[in-house]
C-alpha cells in the first residue's frame, strides 16, 4: 500500500501567548454583557476569549476575506495557531486558492513579520 503524504498549509505559525500579548495590547479583551445568565464571570475563560478576540481582530485588519483563515495543526508534536492562506493534500490533489503576493505586505505589518508566510508539512 503506498505511504500517504502529509498536508500543507501555507501561512504563518502564530505563538499562543503572542497572540494573548496582541490581544491585551489592541482591546480585544471580552466584554462583560449584562445580565448574561450562560456565561457568569467565573465560567468565562478570560485568555482564549482574548486569543480568538485577536485573531479576528487580524483578519479583519487585514481585510483578508476569503482568503485566510486560523486554524490549528500539530506541527512537531504539539498544536499550534496557524494563519493558513492555503493548503495542499497531496494523496487528494486538492488545493485551495493562495493569496495574491501584493496582499502579505499588510499582514507581515500588522503580525511583525519579517519572513515571506512558508510551506508547512503536517505531521499526522
Amino acid at each position: 500500500m503506498p505511504q500517504k503524504c502529509a498536508p500543507m498549509f501555507y501561512g504563518y505559525v502564530l505563538e499562543t501567548d503572542w497572540l494573548y500579548e496582541y490581544g491585551m495590547a489592541n482591546n480585544c479583551r471580552p466584554r462583560k454583557e449584562p445580565n448574561n445568565k450562560l456565561l457568569p464571570d467565573s465560567e468565562v475563560d478570560f485568555k482564549s476569549s482574548t486569543i480568538l478576540n485577536a485573531k479576528l481582530h487580524i483578519l479583519s485588519l487585514a481585510d483578508l476575506g476569503d482568503y485566510a483563515q486560523f486554524l490549528a495543526f500539530p506541527i512537531d508534536g504539539e498544536m499550534c495557531d496557524c494563519l493558513v492562506f492555503g493548503v495542499n493534500n497531496p494523496d487528494t490533489g486538492s488545493h485551495s486558492p493562495i493569496l495574491p503576493k501584493e496582499r502579505y505586505a499588510k499582514i507581515r505589518e500588522i503580525i511583525g513579520a519579517k519572513e515571506e508566510p512558508a510551506w508547512w508539512k503536517l505531521k499526522l
